[in-house]
């Protein structure tokens, strides 16, 4: 099971985020707080959680509900990587 650290590392990592990234919690906003997390930004960061995890965003996945908090993003990775 994925944890809210290893996924915050993998944001901070592939987004190269100015703010402090590890230090958030599971219930903060991801979208509209992270400058970094534009629609390159996502791209990027899908790429580096596919590499990280073993998993794979469906184009269905492609929505801001996925990416709204930490806790939504964690929540679809441990479902991706509990069907792979």
């Amino acid at each position: 099971m994925v944890t809210v650290a290893q996924v915050l590392d993998v944001v901070a990592e592939s987004l190269g985020c100015t703010m402090d990234v590890r230090a958030m919690q599971a219930e903060d906003a991801l979208l509209g707080v992270l400058p970094e997390l534009d629609s390159i930004g996502i791209v990027a960061l899908i790429t580096a959680l596919e590499d990280r995890f073993d998993v794979h965003f469906e184009d269905d996945d492609l929505d801001a509900e996925v990416f709204a908090t930490v806790a939504s993003l964690l929540a679809h990775i441990n479902t991706r990587v509990e069907q792979a």
